[in-house]
């Protein structure tokens, strides 16, 4: 994959219905400039809609990590990077960082984690076309995909049975928590 295609850039001139009650553009609306961002890179690549349809399935996302650095005002205009970071079987990520055109101020950062789902909804593995036309190793240190299905955050807490605990996270990290329920103090 040459360089062009791994990287896109889209530029958004911010509006004023956009901005939240302190006057800066509200949280969730980034999230709207990181997917379109995206979108517009799959278009780009060849993967439009009508594509999509002939390969029976579309990108979802999965998860959203957004770190806010600066504001962006009403009239501002952003340039939105998009990265394909990984690829894997049925998911992908990528990075995106959002930069204020006037002073190149880094306005905003995003991991998002895409998975390949089917006409059901369900994950797919994904088709070889997809897969040749996104690197399949990551170019950034440390930005390959998380394993656990559930969040590291979530893993302390306390689920409603063993037997889910087993089917979400697999036999060995079960053990590992059954153990660690059992070390308790007051543990039966």
């Amino acid at each position: 994959m040459n360089q062009q295609s791994a990287e896109h850039t889209v530029r958004v001139k911010v509006r004023h219905y956009e901005m939240d009650s302190l006057g800066h553009v509200n949280n969730a609306v980034y999230l709207h400039y990181v997917e379109e961002a995206a979108i517009d890179h799959a278009r780009a690549l060849g993967f439009d809609e009508a594509r999509r349809r002939e390969l029976g399935g579309a990108w979802v996302v999965r998860r959203h990590e957004v770190d806010f650095r600066v504001p962006a005002v009403a009239g501002d205009e952003l340039d939105v990077t998009t990265r394909i970071v990984s690829v894997e079987r049925v998911q992908a990520a990528r990075r995106t960082t959002i930069v204020r055109v006037g002073d190149n101020a880094l306005v905003a950062e995003a991991l998002t984690f895409w998975v390949w789902v089917g006409v059901d909804g369900r994950p797919k593995r994904l088709p070889t076309d997809v897969g040749r036309s996104c690197p399949r190793r990551s170019p950034h240190p440390g930005a390959a995909l998380p394993r656990p299905i559930v969040p590291a955050y979530d893993l302390a807490l306390a689920r409603e049975s063993p037997r889910e605990d087993r089917r979400i996270r697999g036999r060995s990290a079960f053990r590992a928590t059954r153990r660690a329920r059992a070390r308790r103090p007051g543990a039966a």
